[in-house]
């Protein structure tokens, strides 16, 4: 029988938000937090006006976790062709940028890592309503974002999105799934576009995850490690 893990300091039976484990497919544990109804609906309002702004910050090659609006309100846009898209991306990318440098990279403890701080400092008063929220979850015992409630995935992209302009800021060109991100251009722009990033995400509290951000030799190794034969994604959440 494999052993549960203990529970994150913190996640008592308490009222308030629980944790609840998801094991991943290539080992370890995600914890994902789950919001009683009211602290769900009013997480979820409080995002409410800032989606369309958020939005509009993002470019095409934000492929995870984007957000539109319906009769009903919003909602993220389904996974499993999102997935699929982002698949057919880096493929079509491998296969066509002519004489490139490919390179990956991953945020460290993303979602636990931006702060109400940073929501703060990045919305304004009109993110103070979020802020708020995340503040009272903060002192219930979540670090960050709550992983697994959608509004988190909205708010995470508009961290996530000073990523993005460093590097194109840079000249390289990238696809991003979340914290995921791949890379591709001339070898001195990919470079000069992962400094970028790492600068960009300090300034915020992010932290690049060294054993997971690397270059690649070639275009087949770039295509064995990005692509695979599996896909172990299993939500869309760092």
């Amino acid at each position: 029988m494999r052993r549960r893990p203990a529970r994150p300091a913190g996640r008592g039976d308490t009222p308030g938000p629980r944790s609840i484990p998801m094991f991943k497919p290539d080992g370890g544990t995600r914890w994902l937090t789950v919001l009683d109804p009211a602290d769900d609906g009013a997480y979820r309002a409080s995002v409410d006006s800032l989606v369309g702004r958020i939005e509009r910050s993002l470019g095409p090659e934000v492929v995870a976790v984007r957000a539109r609006r319906d009769d009903a309100g919003w909602t993220l846009a389904p996974w499993r062709p999102a997935r699929a898209t982002w698949r057919s991306s880096i493929r079509r990318a491998i296969l066509d940028a002519p004489a490139a440098t490919f390179a990956v990279a991953d945020v460290r403890d993303c979602y636990a890592s931006i702060s109400v701080e940073t929501i703060t400092a990045l919305l304004g008063p009109e993110g103070a309503q979020a802020s708020a929220l995340l503040q009272r979850f903060h002192e219930r015992g979540v670090r960050g974002l709550p992983i697994g409630p959608e509004p988190s995935a909205v708010l995470a992209n508009a961290a996530l999105s000073r990523l993005d302009r460093a590097i194109r800021s840079a000249g390289a060109r990238h696809l991003r799934w979340v914290d995921d991100v791949v890379l591709w251009g001339q070898a001195d722009e990919v470079r000069a576009a992962m400094e970028a990033m790492r600068t960009a995400g300090e300034a915020i509290g992010l932290d690049l995850h060294g054993d997971k951000t690397r270059i690649f030799d070639d275009r087949a190794e770039a295509s064995l490690v990005l692509l695979g034969e599996r896909d172990s994604s299993i939500i869309a959440a760092p």
